[in-house]
C-alpha cells in the first residue's frame, strides 16, 4: 500500500478502508447533521443530505436572492468550508441542479453538495420568456400607478 495516498489507508488487521481526507470528514459531518438542518428549514427544503444528485436538497423557494441564500445557509449549517467550484447541472430527468464541490488542497478526494433548483429555475425561465413589449407595458403601468395616474384618475381629466 502506498504511503502517500491521502484518500484512504488500509488497515492490515481488519482489511477495512477508512476515510482520512478532508472530504471523508466533511461527509461524516453532513451525515450527522443533515436531518437537523432539514427540520429547521422544513418549509423551505425537502430531501437531503445532498451528497448525490439523487439525494439533492430540493429548494422550494422560487425568488432569486432567497433561493441562493438558502443554499449557502444550508452549507453553513452543515459546517462546510467555502466550495472550490460551483456549477449548474441539468440532469437526465430534465431537472436543474446546483452542484458545489469541496476538495482539500492537494487531495484527490472530493465532496459534492447537490441542490435541486428546478422550481427556482422554472420561475427564472418564465421571467426571461416575457416579450420586450410585455416588460415595457408593465414598466409603464407601474410608473403610472406610482405617480397616481391610473386610467380611472385620468378619465375625468381627459373628458374636460
Amino acid at each position: 500500500m502506498k504511503e502517500n495516498n491521502k484518500k484512504t489507508e488500509k488497515t492490515k488487521k481488519t482489511g477495512k478502508t477508512e476515510e482520512t481526507g478532508l472530504a471523508g470528514l466533511l461527509e461524516m459531518s453532513v451525515m450527522l447533521s443533515w436531518k437537523t438542518v432539514l427540520e429547521k428549514n422544513r418549509d423551505k427544503l425537502r430531501g437531503g443530505p445532498g451528497l448525490t444528485q439523487e439525494t439533492a436538497w430540493k429548494i422550494l423557494e422560487v425568488s432569486s436572492p432567497k433561493a441562493v441564500e438558502l443554499e449557502y445557509d444550508v452549507m453553513r449549517e452543515l459546517t462546510l468550508p467555502r466550495a472550490r467550484m460551483q456549477k449548474l447541472v441539468v440532469g437526465e430527468d430534465g431537472r436543474h441542479y446546483d452542484m458545489h464541490e469541496f476538495c482539500g488542497e492537494g487531495e484527490s478526494d472530493e465532496l459534492q453538495m447537490w441542490f435541486d433548483i428546478t422550481a427556482y429555475w422554472e420561475n427564472l425561465e418564465k421571467k426571461k420568456t416575457q416579450t420586450k413589449r410585455d416588460r415595457k407595458r408593465e414598466r409603464k403601468e407601474k410608473v403610472r400607478r406610482i405617480n397616481g395616474l391610473t386610467d380611472e384618475s385620468n378619465r375625468g381629466i381627459l373628458e374636460r
